[in-house]
C-alpha cells in the first residue's frame, strides 16, 4: 500500500503563506519556531485566515461602494451621465 506521506500542516512556512494578523490583515514573519505580525506598528498576537482576509476585504469593497452612493444620493449629488470623446473635445475647442 503506497501512502503519501505530507509534511506537518502547521509549519511556520505554511502559517506565513496561510494566515495573516487578526489586528491589522497584514503578512506574517518567522523568526525560527515563532510566527508574529511582520508590521512593527502592530501588537497582534493572534492569526486569520488569508481566505477570511480576502473576503472581508471584497465585502468592504462592495460596502464602501455602496455606501458612497448612498451618500451621494443625501446630498443631491447627480451622477455624471456618460459623454463620449467628440463632446469632450468639442469642449475643449479641438475639433
Amino acid at each position: 500500500m503506497n501512502v503519501k506521506r505530507q509534511a506537518p500542516k502547521h509549519t511556520t512556512g505554511w502559517m506565513v503563506r496561510n494566515y495573516r494578523c487578526a489586528t491589522c490583515w497584514g503578512g506574517l514573519i518567522a523568526h525560527g519556531e515563532n510566527v508574529h505580525c511582520d508590521n512593527p506598528d502592530c501588537d497582534g498576537k493572534e492569526f486569520v485566515t488569508k481566505e477570511y482576509v480576502e473576503k472581508r476585504r471584497m465585502a468592504d469593497r462592495v460596502d464602501y461602494q455602496e455606501a458612497m452612493r448612498n451618500v451621494g444620493e443625501l446630498l443631491g449629488f447627480a451622477k455624471p451621465k456618460p459623454r463620449y470623446e467628440a463632446e469632450i473635445l468639442n469642449e475643449l475647442g479641438i475639433d
